[in-house]
């Protein structure tokens, strides 16, 4: 509630806490170069939530903090580029880890699958059951949504392959575990949200567009097959890995573009590189026109955003 209370006093401010792209652009061009007062307040800020947090060695926080902070962190780090460098690379590599195991804490591994929700069988696999029909299915708390969107907010502002010299890439493992745990939070939460089921196709979507992710997803094993009695699951020797989990959301798991994103996700996992190749060159040439031979890099990216964000 403190830091609810306080986000809500500064959007109500009459000055400006940020720098104004204009002014920190001529910051960033000057020569030598100072700290501008919207940098300071991102790192006052980011200071504040991060000690609520707590260290790394500490159990999950309290709910309602966890919930709270990781929502304006998740804002901020999507509407204020001096948060992100704020936190910068190795910040963001930590608070990764910590959302990670925060967002394992959430789940029961003792509960059956059974109890959670998945009472029906089809073609063979389990899937949730229906609304109405038995125990409602095992949702997810309130605090783990907002948990793994700002998870997908630090991932989108790493670097999962090595770009630039002057940055390193995201840790392989971290990746992996990333991919396996959003696939963990789907098989144990089956009366998951709307938000809670785009905040994880988003993660996937994200950690999927490097063969380390497409890996680490396929060779994902959910108990969601019948054993040869018939009578309790398995994990399949051969599958889709995760694919299966997503195509089996229960129907509270929608949300307006759920089958474009999904199907998307599918390309992205089966979509050779070459071809991909291919069809970039071919977007960006169709892009420049004898009417415009020459485009801002942001246009660029704007529009060939879709295809940009399949191959980092």
């Amino acid at each position: 509630p403190v830091a609810a209370d306080m986000m809500a006093f500064a959007v109500a401010l009459s000055f400006e806490l940020w720098d104004s792209p204009t002014s920190a652009a001529g910051v960033a061009g000057a020569a030598t170069r100072r700290r501008t007062p919207g940098e300071a307040n991102a790192e006052h800020v980011l200071k504040a939530c991060l000690e609520e947090l707590g260290e790394e060695e500490r159990p999950l926080p309290p709910p309602d903090a966890l919930s709270c902070v990781t929502q304006i962190l998740a804002s901020l780090l999507h509407r204020r580029p001096q948060v992100s460098t704020a936190l910068g690379e190795e910040g963001a590599s930590e608070l990764l880890s910590k959302l990670l195991r925060w967002s394992l804490m959430s789940i029961d591994y003792s509960v059956p699958a059974f109890a959670r929700g998945y009472r029906t069988i089809c073609f063979g696999s389990a899937a949730p059951a229906p609304a109405g029909v038995g125990e409602p299915l095992r949702a997810a708390p309130a605090w783990l949504t907002p948990v793994v969107v700002c998870a997908h907010q630090l991932l989108s502002l790493s670097d999962l392959v090595k770009l630039r010299a002057s940055r390193r890439e995201l840790d392989a493992g971290l990746q992996r575990h990333w991919v396996a745990r959003a696939l963990h939070i789907i098989y144990a939460f089956p009366g998951m949200d709307s938000g809670l089921a785009m905040a994880c196709l988003q993660v996937l979507s994200r950690l999927c567009s490097t063969a380390i992710g497409r890996k680490a997803f396929l060779e994902y094993e959910p108990r969601m097959l019948l054993d040869s009695s018939g009578t309790c699951l398995k994990a399949p020797t051969e599958s889709a890995g995760g694919l299966l989990l997503l195509l089996r959301w229960a129907r509270q798991a929608s949300f307006p573009g759920l089958l474009q994103m999904l199907a998307d996700f599918v390309l992205l996992l089966l979509e050779e590189g070459p071809a991909l190749q291919q069809r970039m060159e071919t977007e960006i040439v169709a892009l420049f026109t004898p009417q415009a031979r020459v485009l801002p890099a942001r246009d660029i990216s704007r529009q060939l955003f879709p295809l940009l964000s399949r191959s980092p």
